[in-house]
């Protein structure tokens, strides 16, 4: 396909010449710090698995930043949790004072932290803490951190190729009584990623496909994921793909592309999110802000460059009084494509559009 009828972005496709790569050692950095891991359907099991094993009195405290769908497991179990305060300077920060406050309001606090973006924190916390690396997966710069955490866990789909996939990090012995995943959830978002995959080969006679992968395959599958309660394996099909990923090259590229947009970037109306890339950091895609963003995201998707979409509204568990500054975050927010799919040449693509808004 022309780089012209290339679409940029949307969600990622089946990428069949995995199949026949070698296995690789994958994860080691986070072997440094757990025994184990156990890989499961998707990171929303990860971590239902988790808060199942875990003591209920903990008091749990939530970013203010985040969607429902991390929320869901706490409600569905019923657990105690409020929300600390994430603010922005553009790129987001922890209000540890805020943070520390309100752990010491409660006997038993279990603090989870989400590492936006592939952008890391240095954690100056003496709670314990849970680690949502989501975002982060691929970013393996050391942590400074006072107290480890007592576990990782995170969706493998966000930065990976997979059908499905989510983990979790631990040390001690967990039991393996977890669901086999379901075939019919599984084979939806397959055949959803296979269309994609046969759109970058006949994009002409797959239109249609294409749009139908999207509007119905994709909002099926995300439904039923958001319906299911039972923690369920990762399905063979990804567990063997995820053995046989090339991690180094999807992080170089990953990088390569971040770093071309953020110093090619001239366009008073867009602010980078963040400002620099640092050693080890794997970003999840390029944020930034703008009081434009409606017209900027028009233009780009009618050049078929399609923005992931984060987070498009905040829950409203999320008390708009106390934490105003996230409700102003899908008003202005919007990020760019920068994965292992594209090189410079999408890149410079997606910036002599932007420069000549």
């Amino acid at each position: 396909m022309s780089l012209k009828q290339m679409p940029i972005g949307s969600e990622y496709y089946f990428e069949p010449n995995y199949i026949f790569n070698k296995k690789n050692e994958n994860f080691n950095f986070y072997k440094k710090y757990f025994k184990n891991y156990k890989l499961f359907f998707s990171g929303r099991d990860a971590l239902r698995f988790l808060l199942r094993k875990l003591s209920e009195s903990y008091f749990y405290l939530l970013p203010s930043y985040l969607c429902y769908e991390v929320i869901r497991p706490f409600e569905e179990l019923n657990l105690n949790y409020d929300f600390y305060r994430i603010y922005f300077q553009p790129a987001p920060l922890i209000d540890f004072d805020n943070l520390k406050k309100k752990a010491k309001k409660h006997k038993n606090p279990l603090i989870v932290i989400i590492e936006y973006f592939g952008f890391t924190y240095d954690y100056s916390l003496e709670f314990p803490f849970i680690l949502d690396i989501s975002h982060s997966l691929l970013s393996e710069r050391e942590r400074k951190w006072e107290v480890k955490p007592l576990y990782i866990f995170g969706s493998l789909r966000k930065l990976l190729p997979l059908t499905d996939g989510g983990i979790l990090f631990y040390n001690e012995n967990l039991s393996n009584e977890v669901a086999k995943p379901d075939p019919k959830m599984f084979l939806t978002k397959f055949s959803a990623n296979l269309i994609r995959f046969l759109h970058n080969i006949i994009p002409e006679e797959t239109e249609f496909l294409y749009s139908y992968a999207y509007n119905k395959l994709d909002k099926k599958f995300e439904e039923a994921l958001s319906k299911s309660k039972n923690p369920k394996k990762i399905s063979l099909l990804s567990e063997y793909l995820l053995k046989r990923i090339p991690f180094k090259k999807f992080k170089q590229r990953r990088r390569e592309n971040f770093e071309y947009l953020l110093s090619h970037m001239n366009n008073k109306k867009i602010k980078p999110m963040f400002n620099n890339l640092p050693d080890k950091i794997v970003p999840l895609n390029f944020p930034f802000w703008s009081e434009e963003k409606e017209k900027i995201k028009k233009l780009l998707v009618s050049h078929r460059i399609y923005p992931p979409t984060l987070w498009s509204y905040i829950p409203n568990t999320i008390q708009k009084g106390e934490f105003p500054e996230v409700y102003e975050v899908p008003k202005k927010l919007l990020s760019l494509p920068c994965d292992h799919r594209y090189n410079l040449n999408h890149m410079d693509k997606i910036i002599k559009i932007l420069n000549n808004v």
